[in-house]
């Protein structure tokens, strides 16, 4: 599984930010891990390969689709079928329960279905993710790294071909940041799955075998 960018530039135009990248392949079937400063667009990166931005020029392709062209609505269906996401806001919807944001993708395509042996996963990463105690509550009454580990187990749920990960570990203490890293290694793998993870903690980044340095790609400009 590989992720192509090719002549890419984004823009924040009130943040006077630009991030530009002329080639980059990645081939994730090895883990990979990209690091930088902060501001240095680590998050915008992993929004573009997922489609939830769009460049202002350039592709990007992703399990052999263009995402780059798709529609908001192509992109999103895409995005929810194929794409395991573990976005730093952790997204969780507040009035529902932990089990039922897991479940979450389930109910926003037809191209999955909501059945038993989904059910059986949802169960099987909490119970990896040590959060089975919390299935039934809901993210008002959970920690910061509880709701994290809810928005792990949602990103896992559906066998994506593809898990991006920004910071999953950055509200653990260090015994669940390399638990989960272990875990979303260990699952990716499993499926056949690509695994890209954005971290600033450079001592996980033994699990990886790739580590990709933004700065030296592209990043902030005036």
């Amino acid at each position: 599984m590989s992720i192509e960018i090719e002549s890419l530039v984004f823009r924040y135009e009130a943040d006077r930010f630009e991030l530009a990248i002329d080639d980059l392949s990645i081939d994730a079937q090895q883990p990979i891990a990209i690091i930088g400063p902060s501001g240095s667009g680590k998050t915008t990166l992993l929004r573009l390969i997922a489609g939830v931005l769009r460049p202002v020029s350039g592709r990007v392709r992703l399990l052999g689709h263009n995402v780059s062209d798709m529609t908001d609505k192509q992109a999103r269906a895409f995005r929810i079928a194929n794409v395991g996401l573990v976005f730093q806001e952790f997204e969780l919807i507040d009035y529902l329960d932990a089990h039922d944001n897991i479940l979450l993708p389930f109910r926003l395509t037809d191209e999955l279905t909501l059945d038993a042996d989904a059910r059986t996963r949802a169960d099987e990463l909490a119970e990896a993710t040590g959060i089975t105690h919390l299935l039934r509550a809901r993210p008002d009454e959970l920690s910061q790294g509880e709701r994290q580990r809810v928005a792990i187990c949602r990103a896992l749920v559906t066998k994506p071909g593809l898990l991006l990960a920004d910071e999953p570990t950055g509200s653990l203490d260090p015994d669940n940041q390399k638990r989960i890293v272990k875990l979303l290694r260990s699952t990716a793998e499993q499926s056949g799955a690509g695994f890209v993870m954005v971290t600033h903690d450079h001592e996980l980044l033994d699990h990886f075998g790739r580590v990709i340095d933004l700065p030296a790609l592209g990043g902030r400009r005036a």
